[in-house]
């Protein structure tokens, strides 16, 4: 009987890794002899679900690709759950979230408990697939997190184990505030009463200079109609943002995916 792999039943870790949906860039071979080859994002070709699927499950890619291995793969996926979480991570603290106490600031906490939670999963699970293909071989190597990549060797959870443990309990895909907040108070003891001083709550001057900068244009593209979605307008700003980036955004200006979020939550200060 022939197994069709090419359909896994899907569980919910495997659902959970697509919430926050990485950025797999995938080298096409050039159409024309001496010509580079052509690399593109997988989620702008809906390719993410199957490059995934490819690292965990024993399938091949129906598609042509450049040295497209599985580890290689999953090092990519590693690296962009990473790199967006402490992008996620930084904002947080420049807006004054981190303090846990408004529907923003769970927002923002659920985002990073969902990019930690991917690369959890996904160490995880590549290292029992890929130890239980050794059961047959002589030599049985037995995989480590350091085999796969200093990413994977170097991450720790941005709120703890403990914390991420608790989030995974019940692997939804998507969570609940309620559910983010219990990962956070469940045995903990009543925080004291804390002096007064110390920052105060709220966004930065810079955080406030920079989101009112994205307000100002996504106002300015509304009146000009230069664009009809907000990200295409996140793309225009972006594409601005890099060519001619403002005093207060300094040498690292936001990822466009940084932009959108902005513009749907109108994140900005008074008008």
């Amino acid at each position: 009987m022939k197994i069709n792999y090419d359909r896994p039943k899907y569980e919910d870790w495997f659902k959970c890794l697509l919430v926050i949906e990485p950025k797999i860039m995938i080298a096409h071979a050039p159409e024309n002899e001496g010509e580079a080859p052509s690399w593109h994002d997988s989620r702008d070709l809906g390719k993410t679900d199957r490059l995934l699927r490819y690292i965990f499950f024993p399938l091949f890619l129906n598609f042509s690709t450049i040295e497209l291995t599985k580890l290689g793969t999953l090092k990519q996926a590693l690296e962009f759950w990473v790199e967006e979480r402490d992008e996620v991570i930084i904002e947080m603290k420049e807006s004054g979230w981190d303090s846990m106490d408004t529907p923003a600031a769970f927002n923002i906490a659920k985002e990073i408990l969902y990019c930690d939670r991917s690369i959890k999963i996904a160490i995880d699970k590549y290292l029992e697939v890929a130890d239980s293909r050794t059961i047959n071989d002589s030599r049985k190597v037995i995989l480590r997190i350091a085999d796969i990549s200093d990413t994977a060797k170097n991450w720790q959870p941005h709120f703890g184990m403990d914390v991420l443990a608790r989030f995974m309990e019940r692997l939804k895909p998507k969570v609940s505030d309620d559910y983010v907040r219990a990962c956070f108070t469940k045995g903990k003891k009543p925080a004291k009463s804390k002096k007064k001083g110390g920052r105060p709550k709220g966004m930065s001057l810079k955080t406030i200079q920079r989101h009112n900068w994205i307000r100002d244009y996504f106002h300015h593209l509304k009146k000009k109609r230069s664009a009809s979605t907000l990200d295409e307008m996140a793309g225009i700003i972006y594409s601005i943002m890099r060519e001619n980036p403002p005093p207060f955004f300094e040498k690292t200006p936001y990822k466009k995916s940084t932009i959108l979020k902005i513009l749907k939550n109108k994140s900005w200060g008074a008008e």
